[in-house]
């Protein structure tokens, strides 16, 4: 407590009052602070002279959502994409490893503990930063920005905090609070030049939002306008209430206002308390000018904070995940050679085969039905027992299984020339979980080698219709689905396609290097490598009848690939080769991707 506080409060007023006359009285102070011919000695000079720099903690500037889009059905159309980072195919909530107590207590398993406690804290304070947080952006280029302002009043407001600090007392007006009432007073001042003279019409400060047709402000629709005279009370208001102790708690910038500033906008970050009756009235002041026009006469806006995560918090995330660097492939054409690729490292190698020889040797087969999780999982998959598409359950299963692993989507492209300039048009899209090959296995080109293979399939999928099908964004887990039931006037449900398809142990998938615009690179393509490590196999006539079988792919160290074919009740069988049966009945074909090292 400052000295001018012990004094009123001695004088019988109350702690509350006492702040705020301090506070109103350090702030005509530092409103008139390098106007006249005030006495600094040299220490505060030389304070004078220096960069304002942000008090507060900074914080770095949020990342771009990216969005999403995309229709949903079976075959690979689907809603919910997430572009962006690499993905890993490890569970969300659970260690990358924790088989034994000493893996956690290793140090990188006290590290993934720490990380995954940390995201919680930001997720808890995400959720606590859309109660009482604001988000300011203030244009550096307008001429009623308040940047070049804000770097001069922090100036004025250390000096004087250096100057108190030698008399043995302190400032009692933060200077986020400062700030905050600085902008209001600039504010006021400008709108006061809006009021109507004697006769005039009143003019009404509307409510905006971006149209991004026009990628303008327009004024919204669902929003009244609000009079000049009634902003203005508004505004003092805001001023009163702004003073008060506890109410501003965060206003600062994502930058450093004395360093190099990033971006055609500088972000504030605002905070107000919840503590107090004024503070509570100050959020409810905030939230009915959000998105409002004023702020556009301090080059700036105004909206509630959205529910997420920081940008430090979202590459934590993504390291946590276990994502890895990759290197685009040097190969030009699909029809290259997989083989040609040394020194490819498979994710699928010593330790998954190891886990599948304990899983299909020695544990006990489970009663899955008797587990509660999986029970309530399936409480809204009709008729459960009942005999399914496999691939129509892949769909179902999507939004329970982490979603990091499902998020690839594949585009149809079209370079229209006739327009001026050309543009590239989308003209499906779909997801990769599953994705259907839909040219059926008896019409697929053999080519030289008298096989069917799902790299051919591949090529037929990517050049099925014109312009140009690849995958919008790279994906960990790969599904495809054989089109094997193809529509006929004998059966709904399509006559099985009993064709001989070799699964190819690596696969290329071409991916688009740039989204639709600009048009000159839309259609250029990259090739990455999936290694195989699954396949489902159908007995019988049709998808939702007969019998489904699991065929496991391992790749043990200086040997022969091994097969696993599991069914049900039964012990599984091990192969060294692909039998007749799983070239004639696969049906779904699970890939991962192949890590490249960086200097190959």
């Amino acid at each position: 407590m400052s000295l001018a506080s012990s004094q009123a409060l001695g004088s019988g007023l109350s702690l509350q009052e006492a702040q705020r006359q301090e506070a109103q009285a350090e702030l005509q102070l530092l409103q008139c602070w390098g106007e006249g011919a005030m006495e600094l000695d040299a220490a505060n000079k030389r304070h004078e002279m220096e960069d304002a720099a942000d008090p507060e903690p900074e914080r770095d500037t949020k990342w771009a959502r990216p969005e999403s889009k995309g229709g949903f059905g079976r075959g690979g159309r689907g809603k919910g994409n997430q572009q962006g980072q690499p993905k890993h195919p490890g569970p969300r909530r659970q260690p990358i490893r924790r088989s034994t107590e000493a893996d956690t207590k290793a140090p990188e398993g006290m590290m993934w503990l720490l990380g995954k406690l940390l995201l919680r804290h930001e997720d808890q304070m995400g959720i606590d930063r859309t109660q009482n947080g604001f988000v300011m952006f203030f244009k550096r280029e307008s001429a009623l920005s308040l940047v070049p302002l804000f770097v001069q009043k922090s100036q004025h407001w250390h000096a004087l905090k250096e100057q108190k600090q030698e008399k043995m007392d302190e400032i009692a007006l933060p200077l986020r609070s400062f700030l905050f009432h600085t902008m209001l007073e600039t504010l006021v001042k400008r709108i006061r030049v809006f009021l109507p003279k004697e006769g005039d019409r009143e003019l009404r400060i509307p409510f905006l939002s971006y149209n991004p047709e026009t990628k303008a402000l327009v004024p919204r629709q669902d929003q009244e306008p609000i009079f000049v005279s009634t902003m203005l009370e508004k505004l003092q208001l805001l001023q009163k209430q702004c003073l008060c102790p506890l109410a501003i708690m965060r206003f600062h910038s994502t930058q450093r206002l004395n360093g190099q500033l990033q971006g055609p906008t500088v972000p504030f970050l605002l905070q107000v308390g919840f503590r107090s009756p004024e503070a509570a009235e100050l959020h409810l002041s905030l939230r009915s000018l959000a998105n409002s026009a004023i702020w556009q006469l301090v080059g700036g806006s105004l909206r509630p904070e959205k529910m997420g995560r920081s940008a430090l918090a979202t590459e934590l995330a993504r390291r946590l995940q276990g994502s890895y660097t990759q290197t685009a492939c040097s190969i030009n054409h699909p029809s290259c050679s997989v083989l040609s690729m040394p020194l490819t490292i498979v994710i699928w190698s010593e330790a998954m085969h190891s886990v599948v020889r304990r899983m299909t040797t020695q544990a006990p087969v489970p009663d899955l039905w008797s587990f509660l999780p999986w029970s309530l999982m399936h409480s809204r998959w009709a008729r459960p027992h009942f005999q399914r598409d496999v691939a129509e359950y892949l769909v179902f299963c999507r939004r329970f299984v982490i979603p990091d692993l499902l998020t690839g989507r594949w585009q149809n492209r079209l370079l229209l020339t006739d327009c001026n300039p050309p543009r590239c048009q989308v003209r499906d899209c779909g997801d990769a979980w599953p994705m259907l090959l839909a040219k059926p296995p008896s019409q697929c080109d053999v080519g030289a080698s008298g096989r069917v293979t799902i790299q051919r399939l591949i090529h037929a999928w990517q050049d099925h219709s014109a312009g140009c099908t690849a995958m919008d964004n790279e994906t960990s887990l790969l599904t495809l689905q054989v089109n094997r039931f193809c529509p006929s006037d004998v059966s709904d449900t399509g006559t099985k396609d009993n064709t001989i398809i070799v699964p190819d142990p690596r696969i290329m998938i071409p991916c688009f290097q740039h989204p639709p615009t600009p048009h000159d690179s839309t259609l250029r393509v990259r090739h990455h490598e999936y290694q195989l490590i699954a396949i489902i196999m159908h007995e019988g006539p049709d998808a939702a009848s007969g019998h489904y079988r699991a065929l496991l792919c391992t790749y043990p160290p200086d040997s022969v690939p091994v097969y696993w074919q599991c069914d049900d009740a039964k012990e599984p069988t091990v192969h060294s080769e692909l039998s007749l049966q799983a070239l004639t009945t696969g049906y779904l074909y699970f890939y991962c991707r192949t890590v490249q090292p960086e200097h190959v």
